[in-house]
């Protein structure tokens, strides 16, 4: 038997039986949003447009098998979707432009992403063009998405925790300070202290 009904009262109503829900109530809700547009519909509930496959992660040429997503963030500016994928052979991180429909890998890994499906990547953030993430499993990460990374070679990743880790490590040496003598210009260190100070410029545009 189909029960109809018309949902004025826009209320979930769990406890009672389908046959005994009244008019305004619904027992259960799936692909609604409520509408924002200014033609006299505004909060009213609409269907919303349902899932649509736009891309399929492959990895040597064949689809990415038993693969599942573990995050995703939008950036409206861009019309770009990123997304995180696992699977028990390969980890990455996609990027999908709806607008052009061009799909970026931008990182392939076989180790050094070491995703989990016990550990969603819900802390995304994107500023400027690093795109920040952590999945409170592995260390606090980043990546450059203008930025091309090496590929794995046999398995092996050409990638390291160091490309990618927020916490960037300081060289290994100090600048190196020279002095020289010119006849024409007046030595300064003979009567004055000379101080300076310097800080680190990383490859994305970071500084220490």
């Amino acid at each position: 038997m189909n029960i109809n009904n018309n949902f004025v009262g826009s209320r979930m109503n769990k406890s009672l039986d389908e046959r005994l829900i009244g008019p305004g109530d619904y027992i259960d809700a799936l692909n609604i949003r409520i509408s924002s547009d200014e033609d006299g519909e505004a909060g009213s509930a609409e269907n919303s447009k349902g899932n649509l496959k736009l891309a399929e992660p492959m990895h040597n040429g064949v689809v990415l098998a038993n693969a599942k997503c573990i995050g995703v963030f939008e950036d409206g500016t861009r019309e770009t979707i990123y997304w995180f994928v696992t699977s028990p052979t390969v980890d990455m991180i996609l990027s999908y432009n709806v607008e052009n429909n061009n799909l970026i890998y931008h990182i392939v890994s076989n180790s050094v992403l070491n995703f989990s499906e016990d550990h969603p990547v819900n802390s995304i953030n994107l500023v400027d063009n690093l795109l920040f993430f952590t999945d409170n499993y592995n260390a606090p990460r980043k990546i450059n998405i203008t930025k091309g990374y090496p590929e794995s070679v046999n398995g092996y990743d050409l990638l390291t925790e160091d490309d990618i880790s927020v916490i960037v490590k300081p060289p290994l040496q100090s600048p190196a300070v020279s002095l020289r003598t010119t006849a024409t210009i007046e030595n300064y260190i003979e009567d004055k202290f000379i101080r300076f100070a310097y800080r680190y410029e990383y490859s994305d545009g970071e500084y220490s």
